[in-house]
């Protein structure tokens, strides 16, 4: 599965990039976090209705009651933790998580997974946290939409079909397509007779949603031979059951039937199950080239049946040379909940070498040239016996758990310098002049 990507390119843009210089030279500068809620506040809330979380009444009563729900869930589960091996007291940890709310009008639950207690400044640290509330309802999207539809229309990241065929006919490595099945109809990528349409499914086969996000409704099946599955409880199937149960589910959604990918011999230790990824997230510049910001690997909990949890594991990779930092995860906040070794499998973690990161890097940056109508991409990448395989393309990715993951908020990272300027653009759109205390802080 081995490609030359170099010869990859972006398509040709049809519309200047229209970047603009900012902030002015000698204006205070504040972090990009804040400068995205006010941008956010700005130019994305469109409210439907008095209810909607985007209107007056969910600015100033839903949402400070929803983050005064997130204070009281986060503090009973991690206050003591955070007090019996940091020192810090309750009152000072629920004073913290209110400037967090009422200053700097974010998710209070960054002190815990960010663990701004252990920062030398503390929840000044907020003034530079992206949060997901405005990535996924409204900035992101309008950061997407400075960039030309160089296709006529913008491909669809959340059409797993439609993303996947694009891909291919860009040249780039990703997981092939058996069929898709919808309506109870199915429709398979290979062509002959019926019979050997549905003989093509004797392997081990990957099911999910066409349109979902994360891994909602993925299912497999190990094949056995001789008309025989397994699913992933252990319960054996013929292939009429395993037919006639994705026939039965197509009838509520249309699913993407694929070959099951397995994970690369230098890593499979570090899951059982489940096929492993790497969230590799890639801005462009002024001049429209990608360039790769973070970088982590994934395990998923929800798709290990043997481990009975749904958190999800990660681990940042080192941009440079590949190694990989300490294993977290998205439910244990405590100050020591970071592992060497992964706490399920025993495998090693810190410091492990993914000799294979260069070709992975590169995959990511040539799939944001294809895919340039696109400001922010995250990439599911998974890395198999031969070689990468693009999995997925996230135009809304998750920012919370990355900067927990890394230990660093968007605006201390390689991502605030590229996404100022995306954001001035986005303001001067707007039509609006951004507030001169706005402005980055340079990547730690």
């Amino acid at each position: 599965m081995a490609q030359d990507l170099s010869r990859i390119s972006r398509p040709a843009l049809t519309s200047p990039t229209g970047f603009v210089e900012f902030p002015p030279a000698g204006a205070k500068r504040r972090g990009i976090g804040a400068w995205c809620r006010e941008i956010y506040r700005r130019s994305c809330l469109r409210p439907k209705n008095l209810l909607d979380p985007a209107s007056g009444v969910g600015q100033h009563i839903l949402i400070p009651c929803y983050y005064t729900l997130r204070l009281a869930f986060f503090t009973l589960r991690n206050w003591n933790a955070v007090y019996r091996l940091r020192g810090v007291t309750l009152s000072r940890q629920l004073s913290a998580q209110w400037l967090l709310m009422h200053r700097y009008r974010t998710d209070p639950s960054i002190y815990y997974s960010s663990q701004l207690y252990e920062l030398p400044n503390g929840v000044a640290a907020g003034d530079d946290y992206v949060g997901r509330d405005e990535i996924k309802n409204g900035l992101m999207k309008q950061l997407h939409w400075l960039q030309p539809k160089i296709y006529g229309r913008r491909v669809s990241l959340g059409n797993k079909h439609a993303f996947t065929l694009h891909c291919k006919a860009a040249g780039l490595p990703v997981a092939d397509i058996i069929g898709v099945v919808a309506a109870g109809k199915w429709s398979f990528s290979s062509s002959g007779d019926e019979e050997s349409d549905f003989r093509s499914l004797d392997r081990d086969i990957f099911i999910k949603p066409v349109q979902a996000r994360g891994a909602r409704g993925v299912e497999w099946f190990t094949w056995l031979g001789e008309d025989l599955y397994c699913n992933r409880h252990g319960r054996e199937l013929s292939r009429a059951d395993v037919i006639h149960h994705i026939t039965s589910r197509s009838m509520r959604e249309p699913l993407l039937v694929q070959p099951k990918l397995t994970n690369h011999p230098d890593i499979a230790d570090m899951a059982q199950d489940s096929l492993m990824v790497f969230r590799v997230f890639t801005c462009l510049d002024d001049r429209q080239r990608p360039h790769i910001t973070h970088a982590m690997l994934r395990i998923l909990g929800k798709l290990e049946p043997r481990w009975q949890q749904k958190v999800e594991y990660a681990a940042r990779v080192d941009l440079a040379s590949g190694r990989l930092d300490q294993l977290c995860d998205d439910h244990h906040f405590a100050p020591d909940a970071w592992w060497d070794r992964h706490p399920e499998t025993s495998a090693p973690v810190a410091g492990r070498l993914i000799a294979q990161w260069p070709q992975i890097a590169t995959l990511a940056e040539a799939g944001h040239r294809v895919l340039i109508d696109r400001t922010v991409i995250g990439w599911d990448i998974a890395l198999t016996a031969e070689g990468p395989v693009i999995i997925e393309g996230n135009a809304y990715p998750d920012t919370h758990f990355l900067q927990r993951v890394h230990r660093q908020m968007i605006g201390e990272s390689p991502l605030a310098p590229l996404l100022s300027q995306h954001l001035a653009r986005l303001g001067n759109h707007a039509g609006f002049n951004l507030p001169p205390r706005m402005g980055t802080r340079s990547p730690a």
